[in-house]
């Protein structure tokens, strides 16, 4: 068995990988004209600070909401976070979506991500940020769509 053979063996295991990998893609693809929500976190030891759009779905208007360490959307959402860090660097870090962002004060940073369907994912800080780092965990919770919107009106309450 000569060189050529192992080569061409290698090969097809690598071919085939890819493609079983490819074809077992865990996450479903975003509908044609899915909604899209804008967040603004701000990391600041030892909380996540985050500012939701209201029922408008545009952040900078009168209905954005203000939470700390929870981020609530609905299903089949593309979203963007833009995020930075107030005082010390802080990591964003979403282990279910493989998303770890360093935060360094005074920079700003961005990042989307789709989320089709419903489910709570934690979210934690990545980087030790002092005392209290430990305890810098927080969610994402994607709702179906009336749970969303009855969770929208409960919080103008």
């Amino acid at each position: 068995m000569g060189f050529s053979f192992w080569l061409r063996s290698i090969l097809c295991l690598l071919i085939m990988l890819s493609f079983a990998a490819a074809c077992s893609s865990s996450e479903e693809k975003l509908p044609q004209g899915a909604r899209e929500l804008t967040f603004e976190i701000k990391a600041k030891q030892f909380v996540w600070q985050v500012k939701h759009p209201g029922a408008d779905g545009q952040l900078d208007t009168e209905d954005d909401l203000f939470l700390e360490n929870q981020i609530v959307l609905p299903e089949k959402t593309r979203v963007h976070l833009q995020l930075e860090s107030l005082d010390v660097i802080h990591g964003f870090w979403l282990p279910s979506r493989s998303l770890r962002l360093t935060l360094i004060p005074g920079k700003k940073y961005e990042a989307s991500l789709d989320f089709v369907k419903t489910g709570k994912f934690r979210l934690a800080c990545s980087e030790n940020c002092g005392v209290g780092h430990s305890h810098m965990i927080g969610w994402l919770v994607v709702l179906d769509q009336e749970s969303y919107q009855s969770w929208l009106t409960s919080q103008k309450k």
